[in-house]
């Protein structure tokens, strides 16, 4: 009953993994994954006795019936070849009694791109069961599966483009061997490399004793477990050492790319795709829904030579910035060759291109020449690159040309939506030097351009256009009036045809959106309750960062403790804005992404020096599915408020990518009102964060609670958390790869921590402890906490260290208190309902917040009914 789960192996130089067993012995392998592997096999299971050579490929098997073999060296023993040219064999045929060996499962597992020189997965008088997993572009000298004196059973796998050497099967038994189960299998452009004259080769599973059962199917049902990536480098090799047949990457939901955190100091670099078949896709069924968000850097990538069939689909990619090149490059000049040579295709699907800045969001460059041209672009050459974008929004993107540039390719856009971007050219697509370009179908509001307002079409290009939209677009400077379709060459500007964008409209059986907040709101409009004869009114929510700021301020002014909703899938761009953080002043005011406040709704804040502020002596203030990326100053959050009882809580919020002095910096106003911003104070004295440099806070600090938050890819000045006379409660919370002097979690100036159910990875810090306690500071509790990969300085403490507290005199300088848990216990998203107490609050006037959620029939639980009771509008409800 060995389990292993989600375990990666890779470069084994003979065998990955060897099972030995018997009789009742078992183990499975559960989303696993095996990449460049060689040797003479990746996995084998057997019996005790059975023998496997190395040295000649071949196998003994004691105890067992013969098989047949005639060959004293036992070289090439499992050659036996295909009876009859796979004609069907005697169905009298009776299946023969194998000895028991062990179990072994492989269940959602991947195997890609190992070179074997025998069977990939080899069974040898043992039961091997494989469900629901992949194997692509491995290459075996023998088969993906051999089974000798076992059994097998095959269920819902797929087998795409691997090579064989000899005229075997992809799947083969030997004659002692039973197929106890083969069905809902597919294979997929799978090949014999080295084919034996008068040969044939099995695509599919081979019987020695019954011949050649092909696959049924050539496409891989949903649920195969295909390996999928959460690292920019990780994906990066991989896409470059693919070879020549191309290949599938697929990203894993919920994934975010920070391209600013190479650690080496500097930007990642963008994924440079040279060859044909590649896909990269978020998610098995590649939707921008799963959430594969790739963030910063200055280019994300580049698609080279003559690469035919590359696909791009379900990708976010958000706020590159360089003044030199485009977020995604499609051109037919190589790094390796300048040939050029035509026939170059790829497909953008499903993609999001969202507040980046540079040459372009997405160009196509036709082998550019070094010719100069009067408004600087390349002319155009005979080869073409042809490109489909299907089904993207295009938002919020400053470019110099425009968001979308083709530059002598052939370009169809459909169902697509371009949003507020803008250009020197369109402020949303340019055809230039002969360009061909399509675009049906289509969305353009709010963009802006020099030559035109959203389209422009220089005299050597066309365009086909026709069942698009636009609204309120515009042209920025010089003589054109044109906010549509400029066609240079016959002087004239076509008028979109429809009154209503029909691109990207959802099935009528989805769920409807909240609607954006108004252009100049003057907060939010109390919305009386539905009655059961009425229809539910959508809720008003804000996906302008400006607008937000406002309506939150307006009620603050006035003391109110608000609701107030993000749209989902809204990115909120502060780097280049010179956005101010948004002060939380009420008690009672709640921010969430989306009516439900969960993080898969995806409300992304960007860049900025900080994002908020709770000032003053608030409670009962909460922040729900918010993910806040790359604040550059004191932190991404500052509570500032005084006194324990003041308390804010964070609930299924993540901070990623924050290069600050913290992440959350826990600290009431010193005595000018004024917070921390310098980050020579800590070290101008020599010392360290243990022997912390800052000032003291003015008095006790407020509470910050966080349940089920996410800290990933940090790094800052002191500590992601770091907790000034405040009072901090973590539960199942997650610190991943933090960098910082203090560590992930810090506490100082008699400040507290209760810790519980919570995960610490690859922390890296100066000093003793992953969390670390100052000598008047104190440790609540912790219970059921993770640790592994955390570092410290030399052999210290690597956990959760306390300064001073020694039981016995010496060279003692603090506790360390290991944690407690030997796996990390955080679920993979928040439950539906959170344990988390939101605190009733009360404020001088109802709550003015728009009423929409469904109610239960009863209440069971006073935290349920009390949060429903606080949330209840003018209208009043019923509990």
């Amino acid at each position: 009953s060995a389990l292993i789960l989600g375990v990666r192996m890779i470069q084994a130089a003979e065998v990955s993994v060897m099972a030995i067993g018997t009789d009742g012995d078992s183990a499975e392998f559960r989303d696993c994954h095996w990449q460049d592997n060689k040797g003479n096999a990746v996995l084998i299971a057997k019996s005790p006795d059975a023998q496997y050579i190395f040295d000649n490929n071949a196998l003994i098997l004691s105890d067992v019936p013969d098989v047949g073999i005639e060959n004293d060296n036992m070289v090439d023993a499992f050659d036996f070849g295909f009876a009859d040219d796979f004609e069907d064999q005697d169905e009298s045929f009776e299946e023969p009694n194998i000895n028991e060996g062990m179990r072994l499962t492989v269940r959602k597992c991947s195997f890609q791109y190992n070179a074997i020189d025998g069977a990939l997965l080899g069974s040898y008088n043992a039961h091997l069961l494989i469900y629901e997993s992949f194997f692509e572009a491995n290459e075996i000298q023998r088969s993906t599966i051999e089974v000798r004196a076992g059994s097998l059973s095959l269920v819902d796998s797929c087998f795409q483009k691997g090579e064989y050497s000899p005229d075997w099967g992809v799947i083969v038994l030997d004659p002692n061997s039973i197929l106890v189960q083969n069905s809902m299998n597919s294979g997929l452009d799978n090949v014999n490399a080295l084919p034996v004259d008068g040969g044939k080769f099995c695509d599919g599973v081979y019987e020695a004793a019954r011949g050649c059962e092909e696959f049924v199917s050539t496409t891989c049902s949903e649920s195969v477990a295909l390996f999928c990536y959460s690292n920019w480098m990780d994906l990066a090799n991989a896409v470059q050492a693919v070879g020549s047949s191309g290949s599938l990457f697929v990203l894993c939901p919920g994934s975010l790319f920070n391209l600013d955190l190479d650690p080496a100091g500097g930007m990642l670099p963008p994924i440079t795709i040279e060859t044909s078949g590649t896909k990269i896709q978020c998610g098995n069924d590649g939707s921008k829904e799963n959430e594969c968000v790739i963030s910063g850097g200055y280019a994300h990538f580049r698609i080279d030579g003559s690469a035919a069939g590359v696909h791009l689909k379900g990708l976010n990619m958000l706020a590159a910035n360089s003044p030199d090149v485009a977020t995604v490059t499609v051109s037919s000049e190589s790094q390796a060759t300048t040939s050029g040579e035509s026939g170059a295709t790829a497909f953008f699907i499903d993609c999001e291109w969202a507040g980046n800045r540079g040459l372009a969001a997405l160009m196509i460059e036709n082998e550019p020449s070094s010719e100069e041209q009067d408004i600087d672009i390349s002319p155009r050459n005979e080869n073409l690159l042809s490109v489909e974008i299907k089904d993207c929004v295009f938002s919020d993107n400053k470019m110099l040309n425009a968001a979308v540039y083709n530059s002598g390719g052939t370009v169809a856009i459909s169902d697509s939506q371009f949003l507020g971007n803008s250009g020197s050219l369109g402020g949303a697509f340019a055809s230039v030097d002969g360009s061909v370009s399509t675009v049906t179908s289509s969305c353009f509001v709010g963009n802006e351009g020099e030559l035109s307002g959203s389209v422009y079409v220089d005299p050597t290009s066309t365009l086909v256009e026709q069942n698009n939209f636009g609204e309120d677009n515009k042209v920025s400077e010089g003589s054109s009036t044109c906010t549509s379709i400029v066609l240079a060459g016959e002087d004239t500007c076509t008028e979109f045809e429809l009154n209503v964008c029909e691109a990207g409209e959802p099935d009528a059986s989805s769920e409807p959106t909240p609607v954006p907040a108004p252009t100049e709101p003057t907060g939010i409009t109390p919305v009386p309750a539905p009655t059961e004869a009425t229809e539910p009114t959508k809720p008003v929510c804000f996906s302008d960062w400006d607008e937000l700021t406002s309506a939150v301020d307006s009620a603050g002014e006035l003391g109110l403790g608000k609701a107030f909703v993000l749209c989902p899938n809204t990115l909120f761009n502060l780097r280049d804005s010179n956005a101010n953080p948004i002060s939380i002043r009420s008690s009672g005011t709640k921010i969430k992404c989306g009516e439900d406040g969960r993080r898969q709704n995806k409300c992304l804040i960007f860049g900025g020096m900080e994002h908020f502020k709770i000032v003053g002596s608030p409670f009962g203030v909460s922040f729900e599915g918010l993910t806040m990326l790359a604040s550059t100053g004191v932190a991404s959050v500052h509570a500032s408020g005084k006194g324990l009882e003041s308390i804010v809580f964070f609930i299924d919020c993540e901070w990623a990518g924050n290069t600050g002095s913290s992440v959350v910096l826990v600290q009431s106003a010193t005595e000018d009102g004024g917070v921390i911003d310098d980050d020579s104070r800590m070290t101008e004295s020599g010392r360290g964060l243990n022997e912390i440099d800052l000032p003291p806070p003015s008095g006790p600090s407020m509470t910050v609670e966080f349940e089920y938050c996410v800290f990933s890819d940090n790094k800052v000045t002191y500590a992601a958390v770091t907790n000034l006379g405040g009072k901090t409660v973590l539960k199942s919370t997650q610190f991943l790869g933090t960098i910082a002097e203090g560590g992930a979690v810090a506490v100082y100036y008699n400040g507290e921590a209760s810790i519980s159910s919570s995960c610490f990875v690859g922390t890296e810090k100066l000093g003793p402890g992953s969390v670390y306690f100052s000598e008047d500071s104190k440790l609540v509790s912790q219970e059921d906490n993770f640790g592994v990969g955390n570092m410290g300085d030399e052999d210290e403490c690597a956990s959760i260290f306390m300064k001073g507290g020694c039981l016995v005199e010496g060279n003692c300088d603090g506790i360390c208190v290991q944690y407690d848990s030997g796996t990390c216990a955080v679920p993979p998203e928040r439950p539906d309902v959170s344990s988390t107490p939101p605190t009733p609050t009360p404020v001088p006037t109802p709550t003015l917040k728009p009423s929409n959620t469904t109610i239960p029939t009863c209440y069971s639980n006073w935290q349920e009914l009390s949060s429903a009771v606080a949330e209840a509008n003018t209208a009043g409800e019923k509990f």
